[in-house]
């Protein structure tokens, strides 16, 4: 029995742990403890009593061997669009939980916990999630209701923020205005030319309509079938469409074949641009002022 008249502890469990016997020494409270696993240790009363000490040591072996299996059951192997490169030291340390660094075959390298990957639940750095969503959406802009409600939406949005007919009407003609200001002077599209990816010492060479660039064919049907080959701005489908350049296509030459800098638009509305903004330094704040002119339009003809 430990000194000082202390309550008994004999039979109590902590973890894998029980008391079968308890001792003093040297005046520090130890008691004699064993595992399930059989090995029989003196552990501190106080640690038992607060549950503290929970096995012999040999959980630590288990939680160990786990570890490596998990590794083995992982590393170098693939799930889905992901193959584990190695374990994420940081992550695991700070998370407490195994992490791996992954390279996606789109060729973004993620961190992620191992049994996410081996249930199933990751299977991408996030493209995946991205091409099924563009899958369903463009199932959805097929449905001409949805297209009717995307375009009511638009026009409130609209509303919204651009206010009623003839404020966004003075506000189109000033952002065109001021754009073809900028543009007359040679300095801004100068940079504006060398930002993209132009020649600026060399700007007339730009203007070279090749259309040879590598992957151009492709943009042009990605744009198309990106609007489901309708027209942005009168939504016609079905006629002669042209893919428009929203960043001039002679002077913006790192966004020549990028879809986001690319349009779809009917002759008719392609060659209406063209007649207000000319077919030089065109950008994308012009296509955008044109598109606000063509809405106000619409609603006056209604």
């Amino acid at each position: 029995m430990p000194k000082g008249g202390f309550k008994s502890i004999v039979g109590l469990k902590s973890g894998e742990l029980t008391v079968i016997e308890e001792f003093d020494d040297n005046d520090r409270g130890r008691c004699i403890c064993k595992c399930s696993c059989g090995n029989i240790i003196s552990v501190n009363r106080h640690s038992m009593k607060i549950g503290k000490a929970k096995s012999c040591g040999c959980k630590k072996y288990i939680c160990k061997k786990t570890r490596e299996k998990s590794i083995e059951k992982t590393l170098h192997k693939r799930f889905g669009r992901l193959v584990a490169t190695e374990v994420d030291k940081a992550m695991t340390e700070e998370k407490g939980e195994l992490y791996f660094k992954c390279t996606c075959d789109c060729g973004n390298v993620v961190s992620i916990e191992g049994k996410r990957l081996r249930k199933g639940i990751n299977q991408s750095c996030g493209c995946l999630r991205s091409e099924k969503s563009s899958e369903r959406l463009k199932e959805k802009w097929k449905d001409e209701e949805y297209r009717k409600m995307r375009s009511e939406q638009s026009k409130k949005t609209n509303e919204k923020y651009w206010g009623d007919e003839n404020e966004r009407a003075i506000r189109s003609e000033k952002v065109r205005e001021a754009t073809l200001k900028q543009w007359q002077n040679i300095e801004y599209r100068r940079k504006q030319v060398a930002a993209h990816g132009g020649d600026p010492d060399n700007m007339n060479t730009n203007k070279s309509r090749a259309f040879n660039s590598p992957g151009y064919d492709k943009w042009k049907k990605d744009v198309f079938e990106r609007e489901d080959y309708t027209c942005e701005k009168c939504g016609k489908r079905g006629c002669l469409l042209h893919a428009h350049h929203k960043n001039g296509y002679h002077w913006c030459e790192k966004d020549r074949v990028n879809l986001d800098n690319g349009a779809c638009l009917c002759k008719e509305c392609h060659d209406k641009f063209h007649a207000i903004y000319g077919k030089s330094y065109n950008t994308e704040e012009q296509y955008i002022a044109f598109l606000i002119e063509d809405f106000d339009n619409e609603e006056n003809e209604n």
